[in-house]
């Protein structure tokens, strides 16, 4: 809705309604037996069929954009998100229901060169920050027969991140240049027994890339970045039930090269690229012998 010349509003929602049944592994001579068949029944647990184990998630997420343009180099941008998750899960050992509420805001200055002027070079820079907040309250129940027993374990939980970024883009004849950083911090607490809080250092994320125009139907590009992504609310507290503060962000830096083709008449087009990248801290997952899993 531009409600005004060079201001809009954008409103941006969607819903998913997801199920799907789990049937879980098999051993060797289980699978020989009958490759079709669900995780059967042991002498202590009930197999998956009977658990009625699977995945169930209803999630909806929705968003409010700003845009104001406030003269023809300034443009203010602010975005408000939200979404809730409603998450079940029917295991062998237990039955979890998660419910996820989670907000949010995003906002950011772009200043670009004079349009009305024609200078050889093109740049526009934003400068920017985000906060972002998901808040989970997470109740294991004892599984019978793919209903909610007695209560196993309870816990609270909450996520908060935000940081501060900053983009700058050149375009100067062929070559077009980009640089960029983010400033993030991130750290989660716990309810249970009672608080358990973790706060990692703020870490740096830089990303510098090159694209130059050798024809205007062949593009080649060049980059380094720096990734991180803290452990997810699942892995933290994952279905055995315990919250594992150990669990340290993964990180690693990318190398990337590219080459982009495309025919003179745009019925065909060729994308390549080679990257070389090492992840430090990666989390993986495991099993306990009862099936259920956990990371580290």
């Amino acid at each position: 809705w531009e409600y005004k010349p060079g201001y809009v509003l954008k409103l941006l929602a969607f819903y998913s309604d997801l199920s799907y049944l789990t049937p879980g592994g098999l051993t060797l001579a289980q699978r020989d037996a009958d490759p079709r068949a669900a995780r059967p029944a042991t002498a202590t647990l009930p197999g998956a069929v009977t658990q009625k184990a699977g995945i169930y998630n209803r999630t909806l997420q929705g968003g409010v954009i700003h845009e104001a343009q406030f003269t023809p180099r300034l443009q203010h941008v602010l975005s408000v998100f939200g979404a809730n998750t409603h998450f079940e899960n029917p295991f062998i050992t237990n039955y979890e229901a998660r419910d996820e509420n989670t907000a949010g805001f995003r906002t950011y200055l772009q200043w670009v060169n004079d349009p009305a002027q024609q200078s050889a070079v093109q740049w526009k820079w934003l400068n920017g920050a985000e906060w972002q907040q998901t808040s989970t309250d997470i109740i294991n129940y004892g599984n019978r027969a793919g209903k909610r027993d007695t209560v196993q374990a309870a816990d609270k939980g909450k996520a908060d991140q935000y940081f501060f970024f900053s983009r700058f883009q050149a375009i100067a004849g062929n070559f077009t240049f980009e640089g960029a950083a983010s400033l993030n911090y991130y750290g989660y607490s716990y309810n249970s027994n009672g608080r358990t809080k973790v706060n990692f250092p703020p870490q740096l994320m830089p990303r510098l890339s090159m694209s130059y125009l050798f024809t205007p139907l062949v593009t080649g590009r060049l980059t380094v970045s720096r990734g991180y992504s803290p452990p997810a609310t699942a892995e933290v507290r994952a279905s055995d039930n315990v919250i594992n503060t150990s669990l340290r962000p993964e990180t690693g830096w990318n190398y990337e090269a590219g080459l982009r083709a495309a025919s003179r008449r745009g019925r065909a087009m060729l994308d390549m690229a080679v990257f070389y990248y090492r992840m430090q801290n990666a989390i993986v997952r495991r099993l306990h012998d009862d099936g259920e899993e956990f990371f580290t």
